[in-house]
């Protein structure tokens, strides 16, 4: 044979080695993950993405004195606060499937908890549906402990399959490690000893403050779930999204009783008493009064609110959840210190929709006013511009998604449907900078918009809309409904809400 043939030859060999090789392992990897993972080089951040349940704003970072969240404020003294955020639906579920997926809801199911999650399409897609999808894709081991999505351990149910097929978001998680402790049923409405609201026993008190340790309850085991896996990571140096969801304050309130013990003497007032105002768009707190006590709390009749005791009651049980939630989130940031990534993570803290602590005579979430829909947002980013500063720039939560995808700097940005949110960077870089205008969320049949100085609320049938405006300079506390004699504020805030989607009033909550 010739020299040149035998070259030849050799080359073709070679070409279909390297063929079979390559795709031997492209084969694998879409076997194992579904994805072709990307490249990334040693200044990939990681994402620490913590959603808390039912947390509204009552923090110390926030201005609040009574809050002791030490570790929550310390986080803000290293990022930027939100002070003007809002989610886009008071319930779990739709809140978080629309921060999710960085979308308005665009049909009534997508306003429901479970309906809104299960709108995503779950057969295999090349294209994201979601953030932990979209960051998965582009070759970050997404990691899932606790209630990112609806479901409180990441499962479809508890009672299904534990492999992928099964996760409730989609191909969006390398591994869901929510530890299941010995709850049978529900872990969001935990009592110790794996005993839980809906597990038909009828035992269903509305707070309890038991000696028991952090992690005999599943917020404890979420956070030492995630100090474990942060270690691994630590040694890995493989870029990493790790979403960790804390359930408390959720209902029922419960955390072990030195956390309760940290608010026997401490008042904790409401600015605004109460009072119901003027909104028709209050709810009877039906979640709260079917929990039972020792002096079951009934739903008044002929008194218009609860007794100044038992508010001061059920506002320091829902505050001592709160430090609880605090005292773990502290846990995990520390070990992200201690592991040496924290220089390199960005630090998202969300809560996914506001709770009524009897302000607009309502104990409990569910209403499209500002303390059904108001919740916190931190976000720190390596070599953070003027940490600690807060911003009063308007945030919605479906702002998140893209705003990690340009701090991440994603090299594949494609997603399912087009993102409705805008970035936040600006405002993180610089605290003045104004993202949006206005921000729109909604509750069931109401529609309402927020921009600096107003909160408009929309409901009833195109030709004869029903509108609450409050002016949140003058009247915070949303009580005094000024629509009738603002209806050149109506107007413009309408054709903010037809300009930012034009499809809301036909295809979402009014009927023709």
């Amino acid at each position: 044979m010739r020299p040149n043939n035998i070259k030849i030859s050799l080359l073709i060999i070679l070409f279909i080695s390297i063929m079979f090789c390559s795709c031997g392992t492209r084969n694998n990897i879409q076997k194992s993950t579904g994805y072709q993972y990307t490249s990334h080089n040693k200044t990939t951040p990681n994402v620490l993405f913590i959603a808390v349940d039912d947390l509204r704003p009552l923090l110390g970072a926030y201005g609040v004195e009574f809050a002791k969240t030490p570790q929550i404020d310390h986080l803000a003294s290293q990022g930027r606060l939100f002070r003007k955020h809002y989610v886009q639906v008071a319930t779990c579920g739709a809140s978080r499937a629309s921060m999710l997926t960085g979308r308005l809801p665009r049909t009534k199911n997508q306003l429901k908890n479970k309906e809104a999650l299960e709108s995503l399409p779950r057969n295999y897609m090349d294209i994201a549906r979601t953030m932990p999808e979209l960051f998965r894709k582009n070759g970050y081991e997404t990691i899932c402990i606790g209630k990112i999505s609806h479901s409180d351990d990441g499962w479809i149910s508890k009672n299904s399959i534990k492999d992928s097929t099964n996760y409730d978001l989609p191909n969006a998680w390398d591994k869901v490690m929510t530890p299941l402790g010995n709850w049978k049923k529900s872990l969001v409405v935990a009592y110790p000893n794996g005993k839980d609201r809906d597990d038909g026993s009828g035992y269903m008190p509305y707070s309890l403050f038991p000696k028991i340790e952090d992690n005999e309850l599943p917020d404890g085991m979420f956070a030492d779930t995630a100090i474990e896996q942060l270690k691994t990571f630590g040694k890995s140096g493989k870029p990493f999204f790790m979403g960790l969801g804390f359930l408390k304050p959720h209902l029922p309130f419960v955390a072990p009783k030195k956390y309760r013990d940290m608010y026997n003497d401490v008042n904790i007032p409401s600015a605004y008493g109460m009072q119901r105002g003027d909104t028709k768009k209050t709810n009877k707190s039906a979640e709260f009064y079917k929990y039972r006590t020792d002096r079951p709390f009934k739903r008044p009749v002929d008194s218009k609110t609860l007794s100044e005791q038992d508010a001061q009651n059920i506002r320091r049980a829902y505050m001592a959840c709160v430090t609880y939630t605090d005292t773990q989130i502290g846990k995990v940031l520390k070990t992200l210190e201690d592991v040496g990534l924290s220089n390199n993570t960005i630090v998202v803290l969300w809560g996914d929709h506001g709770w009524h602590l009897g302000e607009n005579n309502v104990w409990g979430k569910h209403t499209p006013l500002d303390k059904g829909l108001h919740s916190p947002l931190i976000i720190k980013t390596p070599h953070q511009q003027k940490p600690g500063e807060s911003t009063t720039a308007l945030a919605a939560s479906i702002d998140i998604f893209p705003t990690l995808i340009e701090a991440c700097q994603l090299k594949n940005r494609d997603t399912y449907k087009p993102l409705d949110g805008v970035s936040l960077i600006p405002a993180i870089k610089n605290p003045d900078f104004k993202v949006r205008n206005e921000v729109i969320s909604f509750w069931r049949g109401p529609t309402t918009i927020v921009n600096e100085q107003y909160r408009l609320i929309v409901s009833g049938q195109l030709g004869k809309l029903n509108h609450e405006l409050y002016d949140h300079i003058t009247d915070p506390g949303e009580l005094k409904n000024i629509a009738d004699k603002n209806p050149k504020t109506i107007e413009k805030m309408m054709h903010a809400l037809k300009e930012a989607y034009p499809t809301v009033l036909i295809k979402n909550n009014f009927r023709k």
